[in-house]
């Protein structure tokens, strides 16, 4: 499977919890800059994946390391009158060392939420303001055993998600840099003899995404002691990391 439609169907995430803005507040205490929007802006990552399938039990179907680049190209109103940003994904083809659209998704931010939809999948990403411990129904706009295919073979990717804020306004590393704020959020962390659930996203303040983290893996071998990236049957691994912004 190809890397741009991995992306793709993480359909990366929403997040629900209603709150008025207090117009006394300073627009700073609700932290909209860790999903900042405007035209133009983009972002590099790199992104390494591992594809897992039955016919190989147990052992990678597919490693792949590639350049994405996402960059908001245009905006629209939808039908709830919130405005959307047009997200352009690109590959890098590293034969011709040129960008190559792949497809479009959309991100959006009410007064107490951010949105994001890929390849159809609407998730709610966070929530503001931030607050360490906050829990939101991050896929209402899905049906958590919706499924998904990997490589052919349907796994329920958002089966038990339940989104937290970990941490916000926290120092810490990203790859070899050091950050004054960053927002922790996991997604789901869940584990059982034949199902394994990690997703876990860091951003920066100021700048967005910077970091994400998805184990989203299945097994029959119930009784399998090994390790999942050695027992895996289907499903996927992948780590994203920033590596350029605007």
């Amino acid at each position: 499977m190809r890397t741009y439609l991995l992306l793709a169907i993480l359909g990366s995430l929403l997040f629900g919890s209603c709150k008025k803005e207090n117009p006394e507040l300073p627009v700073g205490f609700y932290a909209y800059d860790y999903f900042p929007l405007a035209i133009g802006k983009y972002w590099t990552y790199q992104i390494d994946s591992v594809i897992f399938d039955p016919s190989v039990s147990g052992h990678p179907f597919r490693i792949s390391s590639n350049l994405v680049k996402t960059t908001m190209i245009d905006t629209f109103i939808d039908g709830s009158g919130l405005l959307n940003y047009v997200v352009e994904y690109a590959i890098m083809n590293q034969t011709t060392q040129q960008w190559e659209p792949a497809y479009l998704g959309r991100a959006s931010r009410s007064v107490s939420e951010a949105f994001l939809d890929e390849a159809g999948r609407k998730l709610v990403k966070m929530t503001f303001p931030p607050v360490a411990g906050a829990h939101w129904d991050g896929t209402r706009y899905l049906n958590q055993q919706a499924v998904v295919y990997i490589s052919g073979e349907p796994i329920e990717m958002f089966k038990d998600w339940d989104p937290r804020i970990v941490s916000t306004d926290e120092p810490g590393t990203i790859g070899n840099a050091s950050f004054d704020k960053i927002l922790t959020i996991e997604f789901v962390d869940t584990e059982s003899r034949i199902e394994k659930r990690l997703a876990l996203e860091k951003y920066i303040r100021g700048v967005g995404l910077a970091f994400r983290e998805y184990w989203i893996l299945d097994t029959q071998l119930n009784t399998d002691e090994r390790p999942w990236d050695q027992k895996a049957q289907r499903g996927f691994i992948l780590t994203q990391q920033l590596m350029d912004h605007n």
